[in-house]
C-alpha cells in the first residue's frame, strides 16, 4: 500500500493558470497598440500557460462507517420535541382590524407536489466536528445518489439511507483524512473549518466530499488548502481517496463550490488577499479544474487552478 500512496503521489499535482491583469497608462496602451498581433497573441498564450506543482498529500481513509462519531456539545438544552416548542405570540398595537380584503382565499391552479420522502436530518447541535464549537445558522449541504442521500452540516457529515435512516455520522470532516496512516501529511486534520460540500458524480458513480482548510486555531492564516476526498466506490459509507491541495501562501479560497461536468469537477471560490485589509468584496474569481478520472482512480493529475477575471 506505501508503494501505491508513492506512485499516486508522484503523479497528482495542481496546475495553475493565471491570466494576469495589468493597468497601464493610456500612452503605454497606446503604444501595445501599435505592437504586431502576433506579438501581443504570443505574449498572452505565454501568460496562460499552465505551471504544474505536486499535491501536498495523498492517501486513503478508512471506511466512514468506522470513522469515529462526533460528541455533541456540552451544556446545550436539549432539542424540544415535536409539539413542545415555546411559541412566542405577538400582541401587536392595536391596529390590526381584520384580513386585508385583497387576500386570496385559495391558490389558483395546482401546489407544490408532495415530497417523497421528509427526514430529519443533522440537528445544529450535532453539527460540531470538536465538541464545542456549533455554527447558527449553519452551513448546510447535501446531495442525493441512487441508494444515499449525503448531509454535510458546518463541520460533520452523515450519511442516510433513502428512507431516513441514518447509517453513518454525524462525522466530523477531518476525522476522514485523521484516519489515513500517513495522516501527519495532510494540513486538513487539526480541526474542521466549513463551508463544507458533498456531491454526487452521477457519471462516475462517485461522492465527492471538500472543505477549505488552514493551520490557524483561531486566525485566519496561510497556508490556505483545500481538502478534496473521493468515495473509493459508489458506497458513501466506504473509504476515501483523499488529497491535500495548497492553495496558496497569501489568498484565501473562501466559499468554495463545485460543479460536476464530463470531464472534470469545476470548483469556484471567493478568494480573498490576506496580505490586505479585509474588504467586504472578494478579491478576484477563480474557477479550479480536477481531473475526474485522476481523483477517483487514485491516478497521476489533480488540479489545474485558473483565473477567469479580476472580481472588482
Amino acid at each position: 500500500m506505501a508503494s501505491h500512496f508513492r506512485k499516486a503521489l508522484r503523479g497528482v499535482g495542481i496546475v495553475t493558470a493565471v491570466v494576469t491583469v495589468v493597468v497601464v497608462a493610456s500612452a503605454s496602451a497606446g503604444a501595445a497598440s501599435k505592437r504586431p498581433l502576433t506579438t501581443r497573441s504570443a505574449q498572452l498564450a505565454a501568460a496562460t500557460q499552465p505551471n504544474v506543482s505536486s499535491a501536498a498529500a495523498f492517501g486513503q481513509s478508512m471506511p466512514v462507517r468506522d470513522i469515529p462519531k462526533t460528541e455533541a456539545p456540552s451544556g446545550l438544552p436539549r432539542a424540544p420535541e415535536i409539539g413542545e416548542e415555546t411559541l412566542i405570540h405577538p400582541t401587536g398595537d392595536g391596529s390590526f382590524h381584520g384580513p386585508d380584503p385583497a387576500l386570496q382565499q385559495s391558490g389558483p391552479g395546482s401546489g407544490i407536489p408532495p415530497t417523497s420522502q421528509n427526514f430529519e436530518g443533522t440537528d445544529v447541535g450535532e453539527s460540531s466536528s470538536d465538541g464545542v464549537f456549533v455554527g447558527a445558522p449553519p452551513d448546510t449541504n447535501g446531495d442525493v445518489g441512487p441508494n444515499h442521500y449525503v448531509q454535510i452540516v458546518n463541520t460533520v457529515f452523515s450519511v442516510y439511507s433513502k428512507t431516513g435512516s441514518r447509517l453513518t455520522g454525524p462525522t466530523p470532516i477531518n476525522n476522514l483524512w485523521k484516519s489515513a496512516p500517513n495522516a501527519a501529511q495532510f494540513n486538513c486534520t487539526t480541526q474542521s473549518r466549513g463551508d463544507p460540500i458533498v456531491q454526487y458524480d452521477p457519471l462516475a458513480d462517485r461522492w465527492l466530499i471538500s472543505q477549505f482548510n488552514f493551520p490557524g486555531e483561531a486566525v485566519i492564516a496561510p497556508p490556505f488548502d483545500q481538502c478534496i476526498a473521493i468515495s473509493q466506490t459508489p458506497d458513501p459509507t466506504g473509504a476515501y481517496y483523499l488529497y491535500d491541495f495548497t492553495y496558496s501562501a497569501t489568498l484565501f479560497n473562501d466559499y468554495p463550490h463545485f460543479g460536476v461536468w464530463p470531464d472534470a469537477y469545476y470548483m469556484s471560490v471567493n478568494q480573498f488577499d490576506t496580505t490586505t485589509p479585509l474588504r467586504d468584496d472578494n478579491e478576484s474569481c477563480l474557477t479550479n479544474v480536477s481531473q475526474r478520472e485522476s481523483l477517483r482512480e487514485a491516478r497521476p493529475r489533480g488540479i489545474s487552478r485558473e483565473r477567469q477575471e479580476e472580481c472588482r
